[in-house]
């Protein structure tokens, strides 16, 4: 590893996630972004640990009596070059001696820590999430003491790790020399009410800590690890400045801890090495068509394909697609687009709207036959080869509701140019297609104009170059090709927007 020139006085920078792609853990975007901004800051010359959890169990979603449900089963890291380090740490999590064994691994130049244990290290967002809080809390402090690595900033991400910030200030680690003078950065990557971590303030005594603390980890009444790790962190951000605006407006509940935080926004970026296309576009496609055979699906190569592997949530837009995929699939000569669309994803089981639209896409997959194929699962690799094969993604996010996205960038960087909102991210990184000047890189619908005969207008506009103008269509292919949305970028953007701040201010 080069040595750190990018930020004198960095010298341990500690990422703290609950989840890492790379092992068995990814539920959302975090779990890439975690990772792939670890991996770009290492490879600034950074000294970069990420500290995780080595789960046990993983999760598949199976159905039964036309009903989704999770089910567990034990993961195999066998494949994996993960070491144990022999070492181990006692952590109290609701007045219960917890012991933890550490193990290590890295990820290009950035090394990795993971805690395991059975019982809070058992299943990714599974059990109790305030004891494994807890467990995230101080077994990431403990492990960092253990293993010798005096940390400069720890970076927390999200509500799970929220507890990192208090305890670090809390009278036990303030007071201890490897730890005091650790600079505490947060970032969010989802204010949603259902991501904040929010718990019933009766339960604050399994905390440990004492009730003078109240006011620094309690918030409407709650518990409330969102507003934990905001109301200790010296530097907040979240994934795009569309968002970080929201949050200061709205802020899901959390707005005036935003506004306080001067909250700011930087966009995620991706892995090109990872995400980027390696073979001919035709051929990605072919293979797309072929794959949605295995799902009863016969495709046609020519026509243009449709793709969304999104999680099925309110916040996605789905209401938008539902009431114009008739006609988007709907054959020309018939008064339609004479599109095909591919859909895969998800919802929570315990979401009853995202459910409902499961069961009303289940039904259009066999009214629409051969023309929209809805796969209720999530699954990566596939995932990956939609973006490759598409002809184009649709995202049609709430307005103010997308903290960022990254589907749009990885589309991009497969030639799939995206119709989706402008807001989130793609406010900034997609810039509308001019067939006239040949700029831009996709296609938007304003906030104010969000409805879905705007979505209905912009695909037809995309349609009807790839139809007709062919030399066009290539030429937004290359442009989406050529936008920079690497990692690198990003990561630079964290070093002097967030670090070097932080680094320079006094505790």
């Amino acid at each position: 590893m080069q040595e750190n020139k990018v930020l004198p006085g960095l010298e341990n920078l500690i990422m703290v996630t609950p989840e890492l792609k790379s092992f068995k853990s990814k539920v959302g975007g975090l779990g890439d972004v975690a990772e792939e901004l670890s991996k770009a800051l290492a490879d600034l010359g950074i000294k970069v640990t990420i500290v995780s959890i080595l789960y046990k169990k993983g999760r598949k979603e199976v159905e039964e009596n036309g009903k989704i449900v999770i089910k567990t089963f034990d993961l195999d890291y066998s494949d994996l070059p993960i070491e144990d380090t022999g070492k181990e740490v006692e952590v109290e999590v609701a007045g219960e001696k917890i012991v933890a064994k550490i193990k290590k691994s890295k990820i290009g130049n950035a090394d990795i820590i993971f805690l395991e244990n059975g019982k809070y290290g058992e299943l990714v967002y599974g059990g109790d999430l305030l004891r494994q809080a807890i467990f995230i809390g101080r077994g990431t402090l403990e492990a960092l003491k253990i293993m010798g690595i005096k940390p400069t900033i720890i970076h927390m991400h999200d509500g799970l790790t929220g507890l990192v910030t208090f305890l670090r200030t809390d009278e036990k680690y303030s007071k201890d020399p490897f730890l005091n003078k650790a600079k505490l950065v947060f970032t969010v990557h989802n204010a949603g009410y259902a991501y904040q971590q929010i718990f019933d303030s009766n339960r604050f005594d399994e905390l440990g800590i004492d009730r003078i603390h109240w006011d620094g980890i309690v918030w409407d009444g709650k518990i409330n690890l969102t507003y934990t790790a905001l109301f200790h962190s010296q530097k907040c951000n979240t994934v795009s400045r569309d968002y970080a605006n929201a949050l200061r407006s709205d802020g899901e509940g959390l707005g005036p801890m935003f506004r306080k935080k001067d909250i700011i926004g930087i966009v995620n970026g991706i892995d090109l090495e990872y995400w980027k296309l390696k073979r001919d576009k035709r051929e990605a496609k072919l293979d797309l068509i072929k794959t949605m055979k295995k799902y009863g699906a016969n495709l046609n190569p020519n026509k243009f394909t449709i793709v969304v592997p999104r999680r099925i949530s309110y916040q996605k837009g789905w209401n938008v697609v539902l009431k114009i995929l008739r006609e988007i699939v709907r054959e020309r000569n018939e008064g339609g687009l004479g599109a095909q669309f591919i859909l895969l994803g998800r919802a929570h089981e315990s979401d009853p709207l995202g459910q409902e639209w499961v069961r009303e896409f289940k039904r259009l997959t066999k009214e629409l036959k051969n023309k929209f194929v809805f796969i209720n699962t999530f699954d990566q690799s596939l995932a990956k080869l939609m973006y490759e094969g598409g002809d184009l993604l649709l995202y049609p996010s709430l307005p103010d509701k997308e903290p960022c996205g990254t589907g749009y960038m990885i589309a991009m960087v497969n030639m799939t140019p995206t119709v989706g909102t402008d807001t989130g991210g793609l406010a900034e990184i997609i810039e509308e297609f001019d067939p006239e000047t040949l700029k831009g890189n996709g296609f938007k619908v304003p906030k104010k104009e969000y409805s879905p005969e705007a979505f209905y207008a912009k695909i037809s506009k995309a349609m009807e170059i790839f139809l007709f103008y062919p030399q066009k269509w290539k030429k937004l292919m290359e442009n989406c090709l050529n936008t920079d949305v690497g990692m690198e970028k990003v990561a630079k953007e964290y070093v002097y927007r967030i670090y070097k701040p932080v680094v320079e201010t006094e505790i």
